[in-house]
């Protein structure tokens, strides 16, 4: 099973001056729904308020392969709302309703070494939520889980960067393999040489927009190039090449102990599956990838 953890919103995307979509979203949501959608076992880890929107989510994950044993609506609370605005670029900037004022239990995930965990996002970082994600994160570790995690800072979490740092390097050293933008390391106030020299051991991949993505191990370091389109959104490109990426390394049955197996061209295929997704989520408005796509 792949379990996807994060915070959950409802979408409201706006195109210049006028209403575009709206739609479930969060970053590890849309990655769970590609996944989904691509036929792969994934469970989503979340809360929503047990209301509209909640119930709506609910039932848009059931509807595209999302196991929902371990997401909760919760009376206690309202689902949180995204505005997303896009630019000539097609690329968002957020403003956001809501907030995850208190924590909730940790449900009961049976991991196995079989298992991949994909987790990131302020969710992971930020209290209270922090706490949830650590306990869920260590029970992972203990089951010898593959963990992937993906800051996703971005910009928007710059002027904080002193603050959450050390949460996010914590983060990274929890995990197996580190996925992150160029924007989530400018964020942090890093380049890819640094990320390199403190995270030796751990498999890192920078995504950089348009340009190549890089691959860095203590064995391979890569340069694979990406497909230049013209986006409609390009809300939820990250997240899916998360998807493609653990799509192509769960079809291999790749557990964590064997990371170090995989060869340069077998990494470079997993890395050109995790563009062909994120490529083709930017062709569509939705945060996800087609219903019909195949990799």
């Amino acid at each position: 099973m792949i379990y996807c953890l994060g915070n959950t919103n409802y979408d409201i995307v706006f195109n210049a001056e006028s209403f575009s979509t709206a739609t479930p979203g969060g970053s590890k949501l849309n990655t769970a729904v590609s996944l989904g959608r691509l036929k792969q076992p994934v469970s989503f880890i979340s809360r929503v308020g047990k209301d509209i929107l909640g119930s709506r989510i609910e039932g848009f994950l059931k509807k595209n392969r999302v196991a929902t044993t371990h997401f909760l609506l919760d009376k206690h609370i309202k689902t949180n709302l995204a505005l997303a605005f896009l630019d000539d670029e097609k690329n968002a900037s957020y403003v956001h309703y809501g907030s995850e004022k208190t924590a909730f239990p940790p449900p009961e995930v049976d991991f196995s070494g079989s298992d991949y965990l994909l987790f990131g996002s302020m969710f992971a970082v930020a209290k209270p939520t922090d706490l949830l994600t650590e306990e869920i994160v260590k029970r992972a570790i203990k089951s010898k889980s593959l963990i992937i995690y993906d800051p996703n800072m971005r910009k928007k979490c710059s002027s904080s960067q002193h603050s959450y740092k050390q949460a996010v390097l914590k983060r990274m050293h929890q995990s197996h393999i580190i996925k992150l933008s160029d924007e989530d390391l400018e964020a942090l106030g890093m380049k890819p040489q640094d990320l390199k020299a403190i995270m030796g051991g751990k498999y890192l991949i920078v995504t950089q927009r348009d340009k190549e993505v890089l691959f860095f191990s203590d064995k391979v370091n890569l340069q694979v190039t990406t497909e230049q389109i013209t986006p409609l959104s390009t809300i939820g490109a990250g997240d899916g090449f998360n998807a493609g990426l653990i799509s192509a390394l769960y079809n291999r049955k790749v557990k964590a102990g064997q990371l170090h197996e995989l060869s340069a061209e077998e990494w470079r295929e997993v890395i050109a599956s995790g563009n062909r997704v994120a490529a083709g989520v930017c062709k569509q408005k939705e945060n996800y990838i087609s219903q019909y796509m195949e990799l």
